[in-house]
């Protein structure tokens, strides 16, 4: 099953536009910070007091790669 048959399955629609796909996965990473599998996690590794995670974006322009123009968007979770 391909990523955007999996949202369909689901009910759901694929975002085709990139800053929506953007926003849609940060905000995953937000609202996961406090589910129960993070919560354990913390709890196993005695990681206490934080107050949050984070984001950081980085967009990397690479053009010419086998002839065809494209960016690549990494989003790292900290």
């Amino acid at each position: 099953m391909t990523y955007k048959g999996v949202y369909k399955a689901h009910g759901k629609v694929f975002p085709e536009d990139p800053l929506e796909q953007l926003r849609l996965a940060i905000c995953a990473v937000f609202d996961s910070w406090q589910s129960d599998r993070a919560i354990k996690y913390m709890q196993v590794q005695q990681i206490t007091g934080l107050l949050g995670t984070a984001v950081n974006v980085q967009v990397m322009l690479i053009c010419a790669f086998v002839g065809f123009p494209f960016m690549l968007v990494l989003v790292f979770v900290t």
